[in-house]
């Protein structure tokens, strides 16, 4: 069977399902995978686009329908989350009919278990700004003009007030206003206007042509959102796209345990190519504190496999460099403290099992190695150390000394593939060749198990060992 033929067997299933319920084929101009068709009935119109059976069908709502939350301005119904595409319930036609009438039984009620979505202005009947108004702590400007600059492709705000008439730069105008609780979708900027208790000042900034770009806040149950509607004489009033860059947005994509981690302090030793993306793992998970240790420098044939891979970086001490990259990275929110020197001194092993940072490893030193393992079994302090061996082949997570008395890792029994050494200019040892992409899945390893062990809900007592033969 060719895939044309699937996605047509599909396809008149589908319509037959339909039909047999009581829906009426407007018309079929379906072709091989393009599906093009029609059904209604006296509530919905179903359209079967290109993309199906793996988009669901459009179902459009016939005649006057409550205006309410799951309804575009078009009409169409919004019945399925982009979740439900790996099983695509809308295949089975009684399955497909259940969810249109579940969809007008809560919308008839004003979908009273409805999540707070922050999506209002995709209900605005207003065409689409493609810039991306982006904001942060957007609550400190609530009732005032703003002064906000503008590219092609997003708008900020640099201000509170006016923009300056004798400014270089000279700024665009905006406003901020909250309209608080919302019930229904708002759907215009009258609507938007009706409920906003800055109205007046809003209409009039309108009518002197003094405001660029409308910004409302808005909330649903606990949730604060905002939509933002620009202003220009060629084009009337848009919707523009909108997006928080606040760190309580970024904290949302860090991870479950970001609110533990931001407490926490890591002690990482070795950021070459492992320690480094380690490091940067876990400034992407949420972490409070990380010290860098590492008493070598960036050279250009790092970059293929360190997390710093950036012009002007040879010659900084990788620490250093690393912490710098770190910083400019906006997802990260950590206080990071390099340490451009080796550790050579027990004594300086002992003193970091006993403080309060967790140590991490990532040397592969076996001097380092041993003077943590002999500190921790003497002073009863834990580390983890991390390493790939075997090429790549082998990538390990050990606990030191595992937790709950539980038994070690074992060694690996793989040995390394016997290839000639290659060497560079200026280094007297062979270049590894382990692939970038070990190193990015044993980071991605390591940042799990020290998580969680920063959690206190560990993945394992021991670590982890995983091995391609």
């Amino acid at each position: 069977m060719t895939l044309a033929e699937h996605v047509a067997m599909d396809r008149e299933r589908f319509i037959d399902g339909m039909v047999s319920r009581g829906f009426r084929l407007v018309r079929d101009d379906s072709s091989g995978t393009v599906s093009d068709a029609e059904l209604s009935d006296h509530r919905v119109q179903i359209v079967l686009s290109k993309g199906f059976p793996y988009l669901p069908p459009e179902v459009y709502a016939r005649g006057n329908i409550r205006r309410s939350w799951h309804l575009e301005p078009s009409g169409k119904l919004c019945l399925y989350t982009s979740a439900e595409r790996e099983t695509r319930p809308w295949e089975d036609p009684s399955t497909f009919e259940r969810r249109v009438d579940e969809w007008f039984k809560k919308n008839a009620l004003g979908w009273p278990d409805d999540p707070p979505v922050l999506d209002l202005e995709a209900y605005l009947e207003l065409p689409v700004d493609p810039r991306h108004m982006i904001f942060d702590q957007l609550e400190r400007y609530d009732g005032e003009p703003v002064t906000l600059r503008s590219t092609p492709r997003v708008i900020r705000i640099l201000s509170s007030g006016r923009p300056s008439k004798k400014s270089r730069h000279k700024g665009q105008s905006g406003f901020v206003t909250n309209i608080g609780q919302v019930d229904e979708p708002v759907c215009s900027v009258q609507a938007l206007l009706d409920k906003s208790p800055d109205a007046g000042k809003i209409r009039h900034a309108l009518e002197q042509h003094r405001l660029d770009v409308l910004i409302v806040r808005y909330r649903r149950s606990t949730l604060w959102g905002a939509v933002a509607v620009t202003f220009d004489g060629r084009n009337g009033p848009r919707r523009a796209l909108v997006a928080s860059g606040d760190s309580r947005s970024r904290q949302l994509r860090a991870g479950p345990d970001v609110q533990v981690l931001g407490a926490k302090h890591v002690y990482v030793i070795g950021v070459g190519a492992l320690g480094s993306h380690i490091a940067d793992g876990l400034a992407r998970a949420g972490l409070g504190r990380l010290t860098l240790r590492d008493w070598d420098v960036y050279l250009p044939g790092n970059a293929p496999r360190h997390i710093i891979a950036m012009a002007g970086a040879e010659g900084l001490g990788k620490a250093s460099a690393l912490k710098a990259v770190l910083a400019a990275r906006t997802y990260s929110t950590a206080v990071v403290e390099a340490i451009d020197e080796s550790l050579t001194e027990p004594s300086a092993a002992a003193g970091l099992l006993a403080s309060d940072a967790l140590v991490v490893d990532a040397t592969a030193d076996g001097a380092v190695l041993g003077m943590l393992t002999d500190a921790a079994l003497l002073t009863g302090g834990r580390f983890v150390t991390v390493c790939l061996q075997n090429q790549g082949r082998s990538m390990r997570i050990d606990v030191v000394p595992p937790l709950d008395g539980a038994e070690p890792l074992p060694p690996t029994d793989l040995r390394p593939d016997v290839i000639p050494d290659r060497f560079e200019t200026g280094c007297g040892e062979p270049v590894s060749p382990t692939p970038p992409y070990a190193v990015a899945e044993a980071a991605g390893m390591a940042v799990r198990h020290i998580v969680s062990l920063l959690a206190d809900k560990p993945v394992h007592p021991s670590g982890e060992l995983r091995e391609w033969a």
